[in-house]
């Protein structure tokens, strides 16, 4: 039996959100995480055996808890040059209580050369409470001479994700999920498996029944080459990304707001699609509010001094404006009024949008489907190189779309194909793919020393918006819906999260006098990103804006490439009886490389910026701990476990650079033959632990080693 057990606390403090964001808008958090695991393995008979384990993982997640009050704005000029951000950032304010419970049984049978069977069943608990602070941010579009002059009272779209109801911002996520399993390795040559296998899963909020079939082979040409290929359905399960916003599956219960407020009527405001500066610039009079009612150029309307600078009261100034609108023929928004938390006159956005998310009916779950073909040569007898082709298809991506907006409404027709509001709805409407070669080569453990790389070449695209799915408070346009929801590839493009080139190196050697020395070198080229202009358009005519420039695409531009080395030294020593110690100095971006966190994504006039692409915000620079010191019980050891005719041994050999962890190599030995050989190659105590007595018991059954 074994139980192992972590806790960490993680805190970040004054983080900038944006590249663009003052110091009065940063984000502070702690994370507190407990992970506990105790698993059991039970040799039922030479050829069997169950292995049971029950995992709890409980995570506490807190943000901006107690910050600064106040208004969020974000500035962007129409005449070019960087906006900015100030204030506390949009929807930072976040309490997360997560608690995981995981339950699982397997049961392994081996038939002699033929077959390694096992079949399983998993049960996940998945429990999360939380609160999640309102999102409402004030974006001012103006320009350079009109700000200096109306300062915070120029022509600003106030958005965002707010509260109505007692409990709204509540999230109280709970599921039950279940998976069965069955899987054979069948050995139909002697240089040919089959590896066969079945997966049953549900989730009780979901409500699918997936079944994901899985199959492949390995093939031995000869004693050096391994070629294999498997392909399988893969789906996704329950999680608090997937459900966080969403009420139907536990999420909070967010309203979307959005209002075009016009502190001084059209005389600054945009020719934004149905808006006032649409109708003045067809006009060409920007004043021809201000005439109609004798209020003097650039004066300060709001709902307290209306009647005094026109004598009418505010409900007869709406009514009038509205008139006023109409007459000119031209369309616009017509839900009127003077905002309640401005004081504004405003056009209302929100009425045109059904308040809360809904989840699309029936519910589908995404999945992928993958195929894998690789090859392996042992070109020494420690040293293997091999390359991989991997395709992704990836299918019912979960995210935001309005389905029943009208077609028309881009050219100021009918706003839904139903006569009703707006629904945001949540479900999957979007896909992706990925292709990768990966070639790599690895130098096992020998003459005191291993290394390992790989080099892959990834393509990823999907035609979702945002990789967060687009439904947390900080998403711009009351949820991040899709660009153009009548044109889901609109959107299509480079992954948020993918890269083009990655190389990863890593290694270790062992040095007399009980020295180590290790490091990971990490390079890859720059993230795609979008580039975003200053003046915003509505592609669809649903009232949301994007900053995405006419004529580019999404994801279309690379940013700077990175690069990462990390280093560690180590001196281990005995300190008493079956207890080690080390004394480690640690080094992460040793060569301080300014690797970018935040990009210039500028366009001015329809064209990139000056600095566009260039870095804006770095990520952490070079990081040297020294004399941190770690003590182990038990990291040198020998156990034995009694069968019929074999015995199984493991040592520790190293330590990883980035863990606690300790490699380990296993042994098989026939007593009968007295051969003995190298059985397999675990990463972690974790991994190894899960799987020697069934390896062993394999290596007995099939009468040879086991490939790594």
């Amino acid at each position: 039996m074994r139980v192992e057990a972590s806790w960490t606390r993680n805190e970040n403090l004054n983080q900038l959100a944006t590249a663009t964001s003052l110091p009065s808008s940063s984000l502070s958090n702690r994370t507190k995480t407990f992970l506990g695991t105790a698993a059991m393995n039970t040799i039922l008979s030479d050829h069997s055996l169950v292995e049971s384990s029950l995992g709890y993982r409980s995570q506490r997640f807190s943000q901006n808890q107690g910050g600064t009050e106040g208004r969020t704005y974000s500035i962007s000029f129409t005449d070019g040059g960087s906006g900015f951000d100030f204030g506390p950032p949009i929807g930072s304010v976040q309490g997360l209580d997560q608690k995981y419970t995981t339950l699982r049984e397997v049961f392994s049978i081996f038939s002699g050369e033929k077959h390694a069977a096992k079949a399983g069943a998993e049960f996940v608990r998945t429990q999360v409470d939380g609160v999640q602070g309102s999102g409402f941010q004030y974006v001012i579009v103006t320009s350079h001479p009109n700000f200096d002059k109306y300062g915070r009272e120029s022509f600003q779209i106030p958005q965002g994700i707010g509260f109505l109801n007692p409990g709204d911002d509540q999230i109280r996520l709970r599921n039950n999920g279940i998976s069965l399993f069955a899987q054979d390795d069948w050995r139909v040559l002697s240089k040919l498996m089959l590896n066969l296998g079945l997966r049953y899963e549900r989730d009780s909020k979901f409500k699918d029944n997936n079944f994901a079939p899985r199959i492949g082979f390995n093939w031995s040409p000869d004693a050096k080459t391994v070629v294999r290929a498997n392909y399988g359905w893969f789906y996704d399960r329950y999680r608090l990304g997937i459900a966080e916003a969403v009420p139907s599956l536990g999420g909070f219960n967010g309203q979307g707001l959005v209002e075009i407020d016009y502190p001084r009527l059209a005389v600054d405001a945009p020719a934004l699609s149905r808006t006032f500066g649409a109708v003045a610039n067809f006009l060409k009079d920007p004043l021809f509010i201000n005439k109609a009612f004798n209020i003097p150029a650039g004066t300060l309307v709001t709902r307290d001094n209306v009647q005094q600078l026109t004598g009418m009261t505010p409900d007869q100034f709406v009514a009038a404006v509205r008139k006023l609108l109409t007459d000119t023929g031209r369309p616009f928004y017509p839900a009127i009024s003077f905002s309640p938390v401005t004081g504004y006159l405003r056009q209302d956005l929100s009425a045109a949008l059904q308040n809360d998310v809904r989840a699309e009916e029936p519910f589908r779950t995404p999945y992928n489907r993958t195929i894998m073909f690789g090859v392996q040569r042992a070109l020494l007898p420690d040293l293997a190189a091999g390359v991989t082709y991997v395709h992704r298809n990836i299918k019912n991506i979960l995210g935001l779309r309005i389905p029943n907006l009208s077609f028309e409404a881009r050219n100021g027709g009918p706003l839904t194909t139903d006569g009703g509001p707006l629904r945001r709805t949540y479900g999957a409407f979007y896909d992706g793919k990925y292709d990768g070669v990966i070639l790599s080569t690895e130098k096992r453990f020998r003459d005191r020393y291993q290394f390992q790389a790989s080099y892959t070449y990834a393509r990823a695209t999907d035609n979702l918006l945002n990789s967060n799915l687009g439904l947390g408070l900080g998403a711009q346009g009351g949820g991040a819906v899709p660009t153009d929801n009548l044109n889901l590839n609109f959107d299509r493009g480079n992954s948020d999260l993918s890269v083009r080139h990655t190389f990863v190196a890593s290694g270790i050697a062992l040095l007399p006098a009980g020295f180590s020395f290790s490091g990971v070198l990490r390079a890859t080229s720059g993230a795609f990103f979008s580039a975003s202009a200053a003046v915003s358009t509505d592609y669809d005519g649903d009232g949301i804006f994007s900053r995405r420039p006419p004529g580019t695409t999404r994801n279309q531009f690379t940013g700077p490439s990175n690069f990462n080395l990390d280093l560690r030294a180590e001196k281990s020593f005995r300190v008493g009886s079956g207890m080690d110690a080390s004394l480690l100095v640690e080094g992460f971006n040793v060569t301080n490389a300014k690797n970018p966190r935040l990009i210039d994504a500028s366009y001015v006039s329809g064209a990139p910026s000056a600095t566009f692409g260039n870095v804006l915000v770095p990520l952490p620079g070079r990081e040297l701990f020294v004399w941190r010191m770690r003590i182990r019980r038990g990291t040198r050891h020998r156990c034995r476990t009694r069968l019929k005719k074999a015995t199984c041994t493991h040592r520790a050999i190293g330590a990883d650079l980035r863990s606690d962890f300790v490699n380990r190599v296993y042994l098989w030995h026939d007593t009968k033959s007295g051969l003995l050989g190298r059985l397999c190659w675990a990463d972690t105590p974790l991994q190894a632990s899960a799987y020697d007595h069934s390896s062993c018991i394999k290596a007995h059954a099939a009468r040879r080693p086991l490939a790594p």
